[in-house]
């Protein structure tokens, strides 16, 4: 039986929840070598920090039980996934899916960011 997350719902909450929201959205505001370079910097965290710096900010405690800002987010709908996999995916697929969908709307695409 998975452990019921808990946090706190301050300041760093609310900016980790706006930064997480945006930046699913982010190859339609910024140009691709800002975004390219944001999603890397993420990646870098889970990379050298095994784990998102903000999550501390608001008492997540993500160093067991696969617990992320995505499956409190999504157990907080109502909706149960593997832990595991939703890990596995936001640490490294959402980014790599994101940077290629960047490239690929804004250069083979064409298409112009809004804060160009």
């Amino acid at each position: 039986m998975q452990q019921v997350i808990a946090t706190k719902y301050n300041l760093t909450f609310w900016v980790h929840l706006i930064l997480t929201l945006f930046s699913w959205t982010l190859p339609f505001f910024v140009p691709w070598p800002l975004a390219l370079a944001a999603y890397a910097t993420v990646l870098l965290q889970f990379v050298f920090f095994n784990r998102c710096l903000m999550n501390g900010g608001h008492n997540l405690d993500d160093s067991e039980n696969d617990h992320t800002f995505y499956a409190y987010l999504l157990e907080l709908l109502g909706i149960k996934l593997d832990r595991r996999k939703v890990k596995r995916f936001v640490r490294f697929w959402k980014y790599i899916l994101l940077a290629s969908f960047t490239v690929l709307w804004q250069v083979i695409l064409g298409n112009t960011p809004l804060f160009w």
